[in-house]
């Protein structure tokens, strides 16, 4: 109605910037509540654990890219890879939560996949983010498609918005290139939550070709299908002129996250008539 913060916003010290001619504030607004719904630091002791393989592969990609590895607000570094999640791909993103007026929660899903920049000057002293690490590259294998931060990749967030505090927190999304035991990772997402009067939350945005239906009051999955491709789009509700209520997606692959495009068609799902 009025537009105020329903909570406490602070300012906070943040880095500074290395580029020169460059000023940046040294204070940013944090808001107190809610906590932060994604990962927003990393580090060097708390990049990806688990299998042998890809854990190793991704500290190697640290060390011989020398990267600089930090929190919210550090800026691009020049000459030099750097990261301050969420990033670009990270976050909510541009598709947005939903709130369901009767639990007063506010649900999305969330991504943690962070993208390396680097600031490196032109001829006509221009500063540029380039390089083979930078511009769409994500921090991960390419090759596999898995990131390199700490898991989960994916989560499914609730905030009861009457307190500020997160009422849960799902892992959302399986990596099935992984060895069984090692699948539970979370998955990024493109595309975000839609929830309906009856207290249902349906999410197909993890790039893992899941579509998904969980309880929103307690985030506990009900139903999954796996589909031809990843969804890339929010799923939208709708009444059918037999009076049903249907839940359609977009089922191509493709998106920020480089979800294989193996689809092209929109699928709809109802319950049966009788």
């Amino acid at each position: 109605v009025t537009g105020e913060p329903l909570f406490d916003i602070e300012e906070r010290p943040v880095p500074g910037s290395d580029v020169p001619g460059e000023q940046a504030s040294p204070t940013q607004p944090f808001p107190v509540k809610p906590e932060p719904l994604t990962q927003n630091t990393i580090s060097r002791d708390n990049l990806y654990q688990g299998e042998p393989q890809h854990q190793a592969y991704c500290e190697r990609l640290v060390d011989d890219n020398n990267m600089k590895l930090g929190g919210p607000y550090m800026p691009i570094a020049p000459n030099q890879y750097s990261m301050s999640p969420p990033g670009p791909a990270g976050g909510i993103n541009y598709w947005g939560p939903a709130y369901d007026p009767e639990l007063h929660l506010f649900v999305s899903n969330t991504t943690n996949l962070f993208q390396p920049m680097r600031l490196v000057q032109r001829t006509n002293g221009a500063w540029a983010n380039t390089g083979p690490l930078a511009g769409v590259r994500r921090f991960g294998d390419p090759d596999r498609r898995l990131p390199c931060g700490p898991t989960p990749w994916g989560e499914l967030v609730a905030v009861d918005m009457s307190t500020g505090d997160v009422a849960y927190r799902k892992t959302l999304g399986v990596s099935d290139v992984l060895p069984a035991g090692l699948q539970d990772t979370g998955r990024p997402s493109t595309g975000g939550v839609v929830l309906t009067a009856s207290g249902l939350t349906f999410v197909g945005g993890a790039d893992d070709f899941r579509f998904r239906a969980f309880a929103t009051a307690t985030g506990d999955q009900l139903w999954e299908i796996r589909l031809p491709s990843s969804i890339q789009a929010t799923p939208i509700t709708y009444l059918g002129a037999d009076g049903r209520q249907f839940v359609t997606v977009v089922s191509t692959g493709g998106g920020l996250t480089g979800s294989e495009v193996t689809n092209d068609e929109i699928i709809a799902f109802a319950l049966p008539r009788n």
